[in-house]
């Protein structure tokens, strides 16, 4: 009867010691959830499409692909809301709408939507985020966005006319002409779009708004801010 009971109490024991394991392991694996982790450092990569927008402005201008991309540390106080800063490259600018002809060998060609200007920038985002508290659609799903304040240094503005044809004279001619366009600006920043665990870190999908507040003339051309939005796809650890 003795052994009976001892080896009764053994098993409650060791069932007890598996089950106390079984709720230490999920809690442990709850906690270390991605979205539940408070620092994490990423990239981002931008694919925005910007221009010039303006009541004044002296020619007429086209959206242009905009890369971008940026180193990024988060901090999270709550799993859906916290602050996060960057650093990186980002290309701005617009295509220009011209009817000047270009120098050629062969018969002159019409450089409309040829000709780009470029600005490339290094950019400091600084932003606040919320997210959704709990997960979305799918398990490991969230809805989050962001509001970035950016202030930006412009290192070089250049004009670029994209030549086509191999036998044109000015193959992608471009010419700098930094002292006629902005040196600085300050960007205001929407993002928005799904965030997604993948592995130990979480995968980011944005939409992207941004408008500048500075005038990108500096010789008095006219009055017009930048303007870029598109997508942005980005992996925080």
């Amino acid at each position: 009867m003795k052994a009976r009971t001892k080896l009764f109490l053994l098993v409650i024991a060791i069932s007890a010691s598996f089950e106390a394991n079984g709720q230490e392991k999920n809690s442990t694996e709850k906690l270390l959830r991605p979205f539940d982790k408070k620092f994490r450092l990423g990239t981002t990569l931008n694919m925005l499409w910007s221009s010039i927008e303006g009541k004044s402005l002296p020619v007429q201008y086209f959206t242009k692909p905009s890369i971008g991309i940026f180193l990024v540390a988060e901090y999270y106080f709550k799993p859906f809301i916290g602050i996060s800063v960057g650093a990186g490259f980002q290309q701005l600018g617009a295509g220009i709408i011209t009817n000047v002809k270009q120098p050629v060998v062969t018969p002159s060609l019409d450089s409309t939507y040829r000709t780009r200007l470029r600005f490339n920038t290094l950019a400091f985002p600084i932003s606040f985020h919320l997210r959704t508290p709990r997960d979305v659609v799918l398990k490991g799903w969230r809805f989050g966005g962001a509001l970035s304040l950016i202030p930006l240094i412009n290192t070089a503005s250049n004009q670029v006319y994209n030549s086509l044809e191999p036998s044109l004279y000015n193959l992608d001619n471009t010419k700098n002409i930094s002292n006629l366009y902005l040196k600085n600006d300050l960007l205001y920043q929407i993002a928005i779009g799904p965030e997604i665990e993948a592995g130990t870190g979480i995968l980011k999908f944005q939409f992207v708004y941004t408008v500048g507040t500075t005038n990108v003339y500096s010789s008095n051309q006219g009055n017009g801010t930048n303007q870029a939005y598109g997508f942005r796809i980005g992996y925080l650890f």
